[in-house]
Order: C-alpha cells, then sequence, then structure tokens
C-alpha cells in the first residue's frame, strides 16, 4: 500500500463473561485511543487509518471489558507502506510512541486482527492469539 492511503482493518473479542468490550488499535507508527462506547462480545469492530510513515508497521489491537480487564495485545499483522513513484517525499516529523504493557490486568479475551478486505491487500493470515 502507498503513503496517504486508507484502509480498514477488523478484530474481534470474545469475553468469558459475555461482558462488553472496548478496543485500542496500535498502527505501529500511532497509538488510537480506547473507544468511546463498548461493544458486545464476540462482534467484529473495523478501525480505518491513514498511512503516514514508510516502511513497515505492526499493526495490533487489544480489548478492555466494562470491569478494565484487559487482553494482551493480539499478534501482529504486517503492513508495508510504500511510497509512489514521483510523489514528494516530507521526512518524519515525530518520534514513534512506545507502549509497555507491562502492569496490564489479567487476560480474559482473545483478540486478532486481519484486514478488512484481504484481496486488496497483501498479508499472511493472522494467528488467533487465545489468553
Amino acid at each position: 500500500m502507498y503513503r496517504f492511503e486508507t484502509r480498514s482493518y477488523t478484530t474481534s473479542a470474545v469475553d468469558p463473561d459475555d461482558e462488553e468490550v472496548f478496543y485500542l488499535w496500535d498502527w505501529g507508527e500511532s497509538m488510537g485511543s480506547w473507544d468511546q462506547l463498548p461493544r458486545e462480545s464476540g462482534n467484529t469492530v473495523i478501525g480505518i487509518h491513514t498511512w503516514r510513515d514508510l516502511g513497515e508497521h505492526e499493526v495490533r489491537a487489544k480489548a478492555m471489558d466494562v470491569w478494565g480487564w484487559e487482553s494482551d495485545w493480539s499478534d501482529p499483522l504486517l503492513v508495508t507502506v510504500w511510497r509512489r513513484f514521483g510523489a514528494p517525499y516530507f521526512p518524519d516529523d515525530h518520534e514513534a510512541l512506545e507502549v509497555s504493557t507491562q502492569g496490564a490486568s489479567p487476560t480474559r479475551t482473545e483478540t486478532e486482527v486481519s484486514p478488512s478486505s484481504p484481496d486488496d491487500q497483501e498479508f499472511d493470515e493472522p494467528e488467533t492469539m487465545v489468553q
């Protein structure tokens, strides 16, 4: 995919107590924020991102139920962002965010990230991470 393209990705989490869950996306070049509204356990949600930084990025997601129990991060989905031939190059003007998962609550959900349109994107199929 190319710089400044917008793509969508899907994920879902199943809470063992069937509690509603919030989602957080890590785009590899920037961190999203927790959803404002919880979603039903097991439902597929869509994350949309416009790619800015060139290179390889690992897309991950995690879930948190309404009581604050968080999953670990999903296995990463590798995304490569290219510069279109002839397109102007703008050097990155920010530093990458570092994320620490130390001190997270015990895991109670499973999370998987996948592209919304696999025919339109080149990725290896993600594996489900079960905690």
